[in-house]
């Protein structure tokens, strides 16, 4: 009897023993996702890429209260307000006196104004090997917001009256000169306009990015791309916190057809290129979260929800996020909700102000 149990008992353990090797292999690839990341230290040093009419202001928006709320410095065009004081273009002949300089002894933390990319630069205003990001959009879906904000699609809805396919006048010829497809998102990239079309210009562009951006946004999975952003930059959740910025109101009154969708896409070679394969990689990176990280984007976007209502209310109190799995606790007051809210213009400015008096604070 005895002899017959302990035959028992090392059959089993022979078969335990044999699963758990078997399947070690397997669970070791398994690689489970820490609900809230420990990072040792929050990146603070940014240069941003604001790619025209793809949630760019959004994203700047977020960067610049990050800044603020940690006493970072920025690079900021200095210009009088009457023109595009906001704006510093193309850095190809770049000069220390257009931007706001510094106090002796500080360095640039964040670039997240308009620029055209240009990496030698970027890497110099922000010398403390930055993270560069940057952010892409559906081309059609860009081309068509950069029209009507630029004020083409108004009177295009006007001249077709009652047909709602303005766009039905684009052939899909990769040489035409309509401006949103010149000045599109490769061109915000650094791609210079006669190359738009030259295929290995386009694949040597897409091949730069993905070597020096260290990360680029989508913006139809904006709330995905900011989860990982957050990841990626040590960030908390409170950090990445936003209210949708600079939508237009007059973008309605038009259709597309598919074959209008395709035409739009075939005078957009180098935008296509771009955007196809960043959706990608961010597929990638979002699936490699697993259902945890699902969760996490579920609780995001219903945290911007309860905020989103609190800030429009505009009642004089705080208020309290509790603590989740995936997200710390923190408070929410309305001066927070004012900065969230600011459009671009009036952020910029008063981070300009705000650097001219530390400047000549320390100065004096």
């Amino acid at each position: 009897m005895v002899l017959s149990r302990l035959r028992k008992i090392l059959f089993l353990g022979f078969i335990l023993g044999f699963t758990v090797c078997y399947y070690l292999p397997y669970f070791k690839k398994i690689k489970p996702i820490d609900r809230l990341t420990v990072c040792r230290k929050k990146i603070i040093d940014i240069a941003f890429l604001k790619v025209h009419k793809c949630g760019s202001t959004t994203v700047s928006n977020i960067i610049q209260r990050f800044g603020m709320r940690n006493d970072l410095n920025f690079v900021l065009p200095d210009k009088p307000y009457d023109g595009h004081f906001w704006f510093l273009g193309s850095l190809d002949n770049f000069d220390w006196q257009s931007i706001i300089p510094l106090p002796k002894g500080r360095v640039y933390n964040i670039l997240s104004v308009d620029t055209i990319y240009n990496h030698t630069m970027y890497r110099t205003l922000i010398p403390n090997n930055p993270f560069i990001l940057g952010i892409v959009r559906d081309p059609v879906e860009r081309y068509i917001s950069m029209d009507f904000y630029e004020g083409r699609g108004i009177p295009l809805v006007e001249k077709y009256k009652d047909d709602p396919y303005i766009y039905a006048h684009i052939k899909g010829e990769s040489d035409t000169d309509e401006v949103s497809a010149i000045r599109g998102m490769a061109y915000d990239f650094g791609l210079p306009v006669v190359q738009r079309n030259v295929e290995a210009s386009i694949r040597s562009l897409v091949e730069r990015i993905d070597v020096e951006f260290h990360f680029v946004m989508v913006m139809e999975y904006f709330d995905e791309s900011l989860v990982l952003l957050k990841r990626k930059l040590c960030w908390q959740t409170r950090d990445v916190l936003y209210i949708k910025r600079n939508q237009n109101p007059q973008k309605k009154q038009y259709a597309l057809s598919p074959e209008h969708r395709q035409n739009l896409r075939n005078i957009q070679k180098a935008d296509v290129n771009i955007y196809e394969h960043f959706k990608r990689k961010l597929f990638k990176e979002i699936t490699s979260l697993g259902t945890e990280g699902l969760e996490e984007v579920h609780n995001f976007k219903n945290l911007l929800r309860i905020i989103g209502d609190f800030c429009a209310v505009k009642k004089p109190f705080n208020l309290t996020i509790t603590a989740t799995a995936w997200n710390e606790a923190f408070d929410i007051d309305q001066s927070e909700c004012a900065l969230m809210l600011l459009n671009e213009f009036e952020l910029v400015k008063k981070l300009q102000d705000g650097q001219r008096q530390i400047f000549h604070g320390n100065k004096s």
